[in-house]
């Protein structure tokens, strides 16, 4: 991580709790995907989602520019992911990923 020290550690929390919330969205999807597959319904939506987010999440992990987490620790876990990635559409995978709510 670059910046200063001050920067850098406030930058890793800021990270690791963006990361932790991805871990919990990655998470409430594999719960909705065994509970629908339970029913016996399909979940292309989640699954596509979830590839989309496991494949974008390298992007966001690699950011390494203390100040760039720093201006980013408001905008949650999905637009950080949509900045990093520079797509709008992996924002709208991560809110299809994003089954906390129900499961």
């Amino acid at each position: 991580m670059t910046g200063t020290e001050k920067q850098i550690k406030w930058a890793e929390d800021i990270r690791r709790a963006n990361l932790t919330e991805l871990d919990e969205i990655l998470a409430s999807a594999e719960r909705c995907l065994v509970a629908r597959a339970a029913r016996g319904k399909e979940t292309p939506r989640v699954v596509a989602a979830v590839a989309a987010v496991n494949a974008a999440r390298p992007a966001l992990e690699s950011i390494d520019d203390a100040v760039w987490w720093i201006e980013h620790r408001d905008y949650g876990v999905a637009a950080n992911l949509g900045f990093a990635t520079k797509s709008d559409d992996i924002i709208k995978s991560a809110h299809a990923a994003d089954n906390r709510g129900e499961y």
